[in-house]
């Protein structure tokens, strides 16, 4: 695959309030910056900011940061050149899981052991929205009853 050209990734950093506000985000002017409620947790009180002059965003409760493409990436569970090419674009989030669910060939996920009846669901999904607010989810790679019977072999019973 090609490589993006410089200029269509510093032209996707260029505006990071704009791209932002392109997601439904709702910025407040304070000062020189932007704040908002972070659509990465559950808040209450903003602490998602966003630095125009710097081109980036933080937020100070959840430890979010990055670029314009950072944030699409994260918003949006996208890799990097199709973050750039949405920005670059004026794509909205809908425009994006609706090109990526058309676009996607992540081949199924097959166990490698059996899985329990009463085992939860495997996460795929890192964004999600509840209560109309965006949360940001955290799947686990540890799946306890795998690795039960290694446990017991090294204690020895």
């Amino acid at each position: 695959m090609a490589q993006l050209p410089n200029s269509e990734i510093e032209q996707a950093r260029s505006n990071i309030v704009d791209v932002i506000k392109s997601y439904g985000i709702d910025l407040h002017e304070h000062g020189r910056e932007y704040r908002a409620l972070c659509p990465f947790h559950a808040e209450k009180t903003p602490s998602f900011t966003v630095v125009p002059d710097k081109q980036i965003y933080k937020c100070f409760g959840c430890g979010s940061c990055g670029s314009a493409i950072d944030f699409v990436m994260n918003f949006a569970n996208t890799d990097f050149r199709s973050a750039v090419q949405s920005i670059n674009n004026g794509l909205s989030h809908e425009s994006i899981t609706q090109i990526k669910s058309t676009t996607d060939q992540t081949p199924e996920w097959t166990p490698l052991h059996s899985v329990p009846d009463d085992a939860p669901q495997q996460m795929d999904i890192l964004n999600q929205k509840i209560n109309d607010r965006w949360v940001k989810l955290h799947s686990s790679d540890h799946w306890p009853y795998m690795y039960t019977d290694s446990i017991f072999q090294m204690v020895g019973k």
